[in-house]
């Protein structure tokens, strides 16, 4: 009797721990110069002040006009790793897709592609002082994609993906290029496998991480580069039932809203929020507030902007 007593305050315990609230940091977008970069310095070191469980950048590092050279991904590198907290990268068109242009040295993106990996996703844990583990997809073919993260928090699923702005690196030809191909292969079951996870789990919310503005909001005619991913975030975001909250980028303005929900009407998939996080020239993040145990899950404030230089 004891030991069944003993047993359910554990587990009692155990489902509290699960349920309290956390906070963590979205950001991305920047920095795209020296200022940025600099006010971006500022931004992360208050990290450590705030309470955070951790921060996601959801990729473009630098610009897409700026060299692509390792001299530049070591500098970033640097400058994420120093965070306070944990935090997970995601890639961004202008951290590879985009390095074909002269301006960022007309470099060949699949070549850059390897480099952005093994400097950035070769380790099972993220980026940060502290470092938090992370299950990254094993690798396959043309060594796709350890970019593609999952972790749990309290009990909440988190999944990064791979998908990027310049209309996902798939080629304005019929036939999509190869490189895309594999990564959109490795996308569609990554996203697949997550969902099955949260389900299994019984998690109370899944957050997905991607770097481009897809214009999810087009329900039913989305655009081709993200078809086959944003199918499946409809039909397992209706099936799952639960709040599916979407963090991306691309765009560089602050935006919070269901954007499959029409408010008026009350049709549309309700449980689906999104947040676009601000970008250059704004270096800010974006405060989300987790509390697993509450109907919604999310509560997002008002973005957070990088400290002024001491004068």
């Amino acid at each position: 009797m004891l030991r069944s007593l003993a047993g359910a305050v554990l587990l009692a315990g155990f489902a509290l721990a699960q349920a309290e609230p956390f906070t963590f940091a979205a950001l991305g977008d920047a920095p795209y110069n020296w200022n940025e970069h600099e006010a971006m310095g500022r931004m992360l070191d208050t990290f450590g002040r705030e309470g955070l469980a951790f921060a996601v950048h959801i990729g473009d590092i630098k610009s897409g006009h700026s060299d692509c050279n390792d001299a530049t991904y070591a500098d970033r590198l640097k400058l994420l790793d120093a965070t306070p907290v944990p935090l997970v990268l995601i890639p961004g068109d202008n951290d590879w897709t985009d390095c074909d242009r002269v301006m960022s040295g007309s470099w060949v993106p699949e070549e850059r592609l390897a480099k952005l990996r093994d400097t950035f996703f070769h380790r099972p844990d993220s980026l940060g002082l502290q470092r938090m583990p992370l299950e990254r997809q094993p690798i396959g073919r043309e060594g796709c994609c350890p970019e593609n993260v999952r972790w749990w928090h309290k009990g909440i699923l988190f999944i990064g993906l791979h998908m990027i702005g310049s209309s996902n690196n798939r080629g304005s030809g019929t036939d999509p290029k190869p490189e895309y191909t594999v990564r959109n292969d490795a996308n569609v079951y990554w996203l697949k496998e997550g969902f099955a996870l949260a389900r299994d789990r019984n998690a109370p919310a899944v957050v997905l991480f991607v770097h481009a503005n897809t214009r999810l909001e087009r329900i039913g005619r989305f655009a081709r580069p993200y078809a086959d991913v944003l199918d499946i975030v409809k039909d397992e975001t209706i099936a799952y039932g639960r709040p599916v909250l979407l963090v991306h980028g691309d765009t560089h303005r602050f935006q919070f809203d269901r954007p499959w929900w029409r408010a008026k009407t009350r049709e549309g998939v309700r449980n689906l929020l999104r947040i676009q996080v601000p970008g250059s020239p704004t270096v800010a993040w974006v405060p989300v507030h987790v509390d697993p145990a509450s109907v919604d899950v999310f509560t997002v404030t008002a973005p957070r902007f990088a400290p002024a230089a001491p004068r």
